[in-house]
């Protein structure tokens, strides 16, 4: 580093001409040498002379040449660096690992894959629920619109657990989250694989029910809530766990009209008396 911080007055922005001074030196020396050795001789030779200054010449714009393109990879490395900075994935085509070049080239590649491991890593990150895996609110609004794009219909779902608050007073908090996490795995596993599926906030789960009907999506709420009344939760203290839902059809208006109709109707059961779903049949205009 020394070397190449002493050299940078030389051409501070081009590396290419820094190369070729270096070798245009290096490439001349003999050249003088020999013109001072025959003056000093005293029997100067032009045609001798003319011969090695044009051979000489030939040779510098080879050099010239061969430099810019053995910088290639440099180059490309710079630009491939760049484009990992503005959150692209560029990947060079490998070469000779064993040179400065080719060693080069793979720890480029190398930092791209682990860079975009690690976005990819904090992306899932910001975009899950730490305590249940499920998606959170930010995760589930990246793709819902993407997801029901691909079905002609679906359904949109808005699932609470009853008397949570109760269950997080009597037993603790970290009884609560046992409930959290054992309830999400037993909704999980009753929706189909194709089902988008979000922790919205506290005890409350937002579910995209992806090409089924209102009616559909209702039946299979409430086939999971009678599992929960058979088999109920393995939780500490033998907390009843129950949830009220509202379900409603994801239309042409997108998330926010579902979103608020199946919420209205999630007031309505809870107002019923919790454990039920409330189904939204129609379109809301």
């Amino acid at each position: 580093m020394r070397f190449y911080r002493a050299t940078r007055f030389l051409f501070p922005t081009d590396l290419r001409m820094r190369l070729f001074l270096v070798c245009f030196i290096g490439t001349h020396v003999p050249l003088i040498v020999f013109v001072l050795w025959q003056l000093a001789l005293g029997h100067f030779g032009w045609r001798d002379t003319g011969v090695l200054v044009i051979a000489t010449l030939a040779g510098t714009a080879f050099a010239l040449s061969a430099i810019n393109w053995l910088l290639v990879p440099v180059r490309r490395s710079t630009e491939a660096l760049d484009a990992l900075g503005e959150g692209e994935w560029p990947v060079l085509e490998e070469c000779d690992g064993r040179d400065l070049m080719g060693a080069l080239i793979t720890s480029v590649n190398r930092a791209a894959t682990a860079t975009h491991d690690l976005v990819d890593q904090l992306d899932e990150a910001a975009h899950r629920d730490p305590l249940t895996g499920l998606w959170n609110r930010r995760g589930f609004e990246a793709r819902v619109a993407e997801v029901a794009h691909c079905y002609d219909y679906s359904a949109l779902a808005i699932v609470d657990l009853d008397h949570f608050k109760a269950v997080n007073d009597t037993y603790g908090h970290r009884a609560g989250d046992d409930v959290l996490r054992l309830f999400s795995h037993r909704l999980v596993g009753a929706l189909r694989r194709g089902d988008l599926i979000a922790r919205w906030g506290g005890e409350e789960f937002v579910v995209l029910l992806t090409g089924a009907t209102v009616r559909e999506s209702t039946g299979i709420l409430e086939r999971l809530a009678q599992s929960l009344r058979d088999e109920p939760l393995d939780v500490p203290g033998g907390a009843d766990v129950r949830f009220s839902g509202g379900v409603a059809p994801y239309g042409m208006r997108g998330m926010d009209t579902a979103l608020m109709t199946a919420d209205r109707a999630l007031y309505r059961a809870k107002r019923g008396g919790r454990d039920r779903i409330e189904p939204v049949l129609a379109e809301v205009p």
